[in-house]
């Protein structure tokens, strides 16, 4: 067994202050000096995809991944999620869109109609008052008085009939106008309605925006990658499309081990896969939070990251496994 170079014999581990943690993708070790780290090489502006937030559920399923290390272009399907009953739903609001648009066109010709029949009724209204109007005028020197009686009262009640006909036609006209908003209001949410379902069932099908490598996110709650038929809620990562403009190295740290590590600190890197090569690098962010893994050890575990010190060699690329030792 070697800690900090030296030897050690079996029978001396016990008395050493020592700590292991082991996860799916990170381990920190330390003896009682500074912790030793394993972590992966991230594109620090990488495309980050997420869940994304659905209608109607509050957890949905990666139906398909592009497979993890895959080269991608823009444009390219990269995750598509599982549509459960949203196709269902679509076309159920659908036809509720369709119905509110014919009722509301219903109910706007109906009323259009009333407003005709009221200004027809007007016009005849107005026929008769002045056709009575001209019987009035007659004097009543020229005919019996029982003639000239009955045109006074038939001119009086010929306006009457013609107030109620411009009341009719008011009322026809401000009951149309009162009605148009609410069916305006309703065709409108049920558009907007159908509008979310469809939108929705564009974003079950995610593109990526820029060419790079896949990389599979890590469950909040296991640590382990993400995969195909997996559940998430909305936010939660899934994959990120990586290059290597603007690598990075990042670290789980143990808050058993935290305290050890400041900013600024120099790192010398290696990737598991290429032990032959090194480069330093600084730590340049640590997190303030905590978060916890329940395929990991107990207690919690902060975000690290540090930056390359110098230019990064070709083969080092997003995703790969990496191991950091603190200079």
């Amino acid at each position: 067994m070697k800690a900090s170079g030296r030897s050690v014999r079996p029978f001396q581990c016990w008395m050493m202050a020592f700590i292991i943690v082991v996860s799916g993708s990170n381990l920190t070790v330390s003896f009682a000096g500074a912790p030793y780290l394993t972590g992966v090489i991230e594109d620090g502006d990488s495309q980050a995809i997420d869940m994304p937030s659905l209608p109607l559920t509050f957890r949905s399923q990666i139906e398909w991944l592009s497979p993890e290390g895959s080269q991608v272009e823009a444009g390219d399907v990269v995750v598509r999620i599982e549509p459960g009953n949203l196709i269902e739903q679509a076309e159920a609001y659908d036809a509720a869109y369709d119905e509110q648009l014919v009722a509301a066109e219903t109910a706007q010709a109906e009323h259009t109609l009333a407003i005709i029949d009221a200004e027809t009724a007007l016009e005849v209204a107005k026929t008769s008052r002045d056709l009575a109007e001209l019987d009035a005028r007659v004097p009543a020197t020229a005919v019996t008085q029982l003639i000239y009686d009955r045109a006074q009262l038939a001119l009086e009640n010929a306006e009457n009939a013609l107030r109620l006909a411009e009341e009719a036609l008011a009322n026809a006209e401000r009951k149309f106008d009162e009605l148009k908003p609410v069916l305006d209001i309703r065709v409108g949410e049920a558009a907007a309605t159908r509008l979310r379902i469809h939108e929705a069932l564009d974003r079950l099908a995610i593109h990526a925006e820029r060419s790079g490598i896949v990389i599979y996110a890590e469950n909040e709650f296991s640590g382990m990658k993400i995969f195909s038929g997996e559940t998430l809620m909305p936010g939660h990562p899934i994959v990120t499309i990586a290059s290597r403009e603007q690598l990075q190295f990042v670290f789980w740290v143990h808050d058993a081990d935290i305290n050890q590590l400041s900013q600024g600190q120099k790192l010398l890197i290696v990737a598991d896969a290429l032990p032959e090569l090194t480069i330093e690098a600084e730590i340049d962010w640590i997190g303030n939070h905590a978060s916890t893994r329940e395929t990991w050890s107990q207690g919690g575990y902060f975000k690290l990251v540090a930056k390359p010190m110098s230019a990064v060699p070709d083969n080092f690329i997003p995703g790969m496994a990496i191991s950091a030792e603190v200079l």
